[in-house]
């Protein structure tokens, strides 16, 4: 905010100074700023209050002019990756993503998570401006993420020259599917898309979804917990970086509890199968029954057939037990 409490998101920074204080130099990541923006748009549904929705309306719009670029030839939008500012308040477009696990790429879970905080806002204002760059983004999930063969399914990453998930400068993302790219559509802002419309296309695309993860992520002959990653043919990706084949236990409790929404809008059984399946396996394999909470990142297979090995720490990471919460 600027002195007397206005809402100024130009003075947004990700990160702060150890202190806890703010530089005048700095990063804006695009999906921090709409995961925020979310949140005062959720606030506002809540609540009520206006400060609530002041907040997410310069928060979408702030995204808008200056995190989104519209591509009018083509018909699609994609988000930056940030925006830098030096210490003369000029801002720098950074459009591959600079992550470790995503370097140098156009992840699919970035361009998903900055619809987040818009399309919860369109819920509110009905803004048909907003409505556009989420239509033209889910053109770009379409285009270029797509799996159009018939594997299925939507690749992990893309070149941020070419718009290929089959470059080789991609290196061990070349080609790759995982739940992000397949599952993360649906919390992040297609459920609440079609909340929004009531469109078909979009409850389509739901059903899409889940269809593919009914189909693809079940190893239950293996492990209590999903497979997460892929090959292009759906085989599994066992080796892939930190994953290899360890479990995000708050993943498959995400699966569980999105599989349950979805149930209620296509009476489909697998749906309801797996969700419960899931719920029923998950209490023992991922959560601490003796002190409460759920695990962060653990082996999907048994350690000498009696528990599952921590991946690195027994920490207890928050969005775990959120999204146990939601789950159950």
């Amino acid at each position: 905010m600027d002195h007397g409490g206005k809402i100024n998101y130009r003075k947004y920074r990700t990160s702060l100074t150890i202190e806890g204080n703010k530089q005048k130099s700095g990063r804006q990541e695009t999906d921090t700023i709409s995961r925020l923006v979310y949140g005062f748009a959720s606030a506002y549904l809540v609540t009520g209050e206006d400060s609530y929705l002041e907040a997410a309306e310069k928060g979408t719009e702030y995204l808008r002019q200056h995190m989104r670029f519209k591509d009018k030839s083509e018909g699609i939008s994609y988000w930056y990756h940030a925006v830098d500012i030096n210490e003369n308040n000029v801002e720098e477009k950074v459009l591959a993503s600079e992550f470790g696990d995503d370097y140098n790429a156009i992840p699919c879970y970035e361009q998903i998570y900055a619809l987040a905080g818009p399309v919860q806002t369109y819920r509110i204002t009905g803004d048909p401006r907003i409505l556009e760059d989420a239509k033209t983004t889910v053109e770009l999930f379409h285009r270029y993420f797509h799996d159009d063969t018939e594997k299925g399914g939507y690749y992990s990453h893309i070149d941020p020259i070419t718009f290929s998930p089959h470059s080789e400068s991609l290196g061990r993302n070349k080609a790759k599917k995982n739940w992000n790219s397949v599952g993360d559509h649906a919390p992040a802002y297609l459920i609440n898309l079609w909340l929004a419309t009531g469109k078909e296309e979009y409850a389509d695309f739901l059903e899409y979804t889940f269809d593919t993860i009914v189909k693809h992520f079940p190893d239950y002959d293996e492990s209590p917990f999903v497979q997460e990653k892929f090959f292009d043919d759906w085989s599994k990706d066992q080796t892939w970086g930190w994953q290899q084949n360890r479990a995000v236990v708050g993943h498959n409790l995400k699966i569980a509890w999105n599989l349950t929404r979805m149930f209620g809008l296509k009476d489909k059984q697998e749906y309801q199968k797996l969700a419960e399946k899931i719920g029923t396996v998950i209490a023992d394999a991922g959560c601490d029954r003796q002190r409460g909470g759920w695990y962060d990142v653990v082996e999907r297979v048994k350690k000498f057939g009696k528990f599952h090995k921590y991946a690195w720490h027994d920490r207890k990471a928050w969005w775990q037990q959120e999204q146990g919460i939601l789950a159950y």
